[in-house]
């Protein structure tokens, strides 16, 4: 059997306090290899203290960590370039369907015109809100989008906010002359009490205003809004949405996927 004299059993304890491994706990003999030399045990039995310290765990946890993380991005960067392929792929049909409506002189083009003007004479200012309605599928975002972006307008498309609170965030952080906020299915914030009055706030007085006690808000409880807001929506019903498009151009498309 392989000795570790007094000398290695010191080397051993001064590794432990270096690397905060607990020396009464660590039974070093069990790490022993009879085929080795004892200063080749004394150099194995360091390496097995290194990765027994807590900078160690604690390291390796980080890089497990952070490779979740890494794994999980790329997930998300892969469903997000899913998405805007589809994206591109319906845009791509719903402009073909376009063409050809144009081609055979169909009425249901013209259903596209007043939109388009609606939108243009948000992004010039002319007016701060326009509600687009229309069927699934009839191309409103696309043609909304494509307005946008062919008079280079400043703008923002979301999707994302889904509670009162985070709409009022959403606002102050995009809070900015000449920028045009894009809300698409936005029926659902119209229903919430309490996003609903931020936004009537917003289209009625020019002012957002969040009542709270709470330090963690870093966003101030009441903010002059300067900006434009477009809404798109399948359909906007009820006592909520008919005050707001009291408050808006609107305009609906009364057109079906199956009319394009």
């Amino acid at each position: 059997m392989v000795k570790l004299n007094k000398d290695h059993e010191r080397s051993i304890k001064s590794y432990c306090e270096k690397f905060k491994v607990d020396w009464d706990l660590l039974d070093y003999n069990s790490f022993r290899d009879n085929t080795i030399t004892a200063q080749e045990n004394l150099n194995h039995i360091k390496s097995i203290i290194e990765d027994m310290s807590e900078d160690r765990i604690e390291g390796l946890k980080k890089v497990k960590k952070k490779n979740i993380k890494s794994e999980k991005e790329e997930v998300a960067r892969g469903e997000i370039e899913n998405i805007q392929r589809e994206e591109k792929y319906t845009e791509k049909e719903f402009n073909k369907s376009l063409k050809e409506l144009k081609k055979t002189n169909s009425t249901t083009i013209k259903h596209y015109e007043i939109p388009k003007e609606y939108i243009k004479s948000v992004i010039k200012g002319f007016n701060k809100s326009f509600i687009f309605i229309g069927g699934a599928g009839t191309g409103k975002t696309y043609l909304t989008r494509q307005v946008l972006v062919k008079h280079n307008a400043n703008f923002i498309e979301n999707r994302g906010v889904n509670s009162p609170l985070a709409l009022y965030i959403f606002l102050y952080e995009n809070n900015k002359k000449g920028l045009t906020l894009v809300f698409d299915d936005t029926m659902g914030l119209i229903n919430n009490p309490n996003a609903y009055s931020i936004l009537l706030n917003v289209l009625w007085e020019g002012f957002a205003e969040w009542n709270t006690t709470s330090e963690k808000l870093k966003v101030p409880s009441k903010f002059k809004f300067v900006g434009n807001i477009i809404f798109i929506t399948n359909k906007l019903n009820g006592e909520n949405a008919d005050i707001i498009k009291s408050r808006c151009l609107i305009y609906d498309l009364k057109l079906t996927k199956k009319d394009i």
